[in-house]
């Protein structure tokens, strides 16, 4: 979906809700961790969420954990962390930051359960 100068992932119906999804790999004591190496493209999304969230547009950021060991997702501060700190901007702003433990298969994504994001 084209959003001003970029584009986000999804746009959700019902209720008109964009959404960006962001694929997690690593992970550390249980916990997946995004990104594993810094992201400008990632803080551009989460700047214009954040942006469109404020002004009242319903805004979403939805972390796939492909990875059956996790039990939470969290931003790792330690890679990344601007990043860090405007998926905890984005939150305060209004984005919904969720997240789905998943596994991927060549025939497609299998959704797994939602875990807590530990901002």
């Amino acid at each position: 979906i084209a959003v001003r100068s970029s584009r986000i992932d999804l746009l959700l119906q019902p209720g008109d809700v964009l959404c960006e999804v962001k694929s997690v790999g690593a992970a550390r004591d249980g916990v997946a961790l995004f990104p594993d190496a810094p992201t400008v493209r990632g803080l551009r999304h989460l700047a214009l969420l954040s942006h469109l969230a404020r002004r009242g547009r319903r805004c979403a950021v939805v972390l796939c954990a492909q990875r059956g060991d996790v039990r939470a997702v969290a931003a790792d501060d330690d890679i990344d962390p601007a990043f860090a700190r405007a998926l905890r901007r984005a939150a305060a702003a209004g984005v919904r930051i969720g997240a789905i433990r998943c596994a991927a298969h060549p025939a497609g994504m299998e959704l797994h359960c939602e875990i807590p994001v530990l901002l």
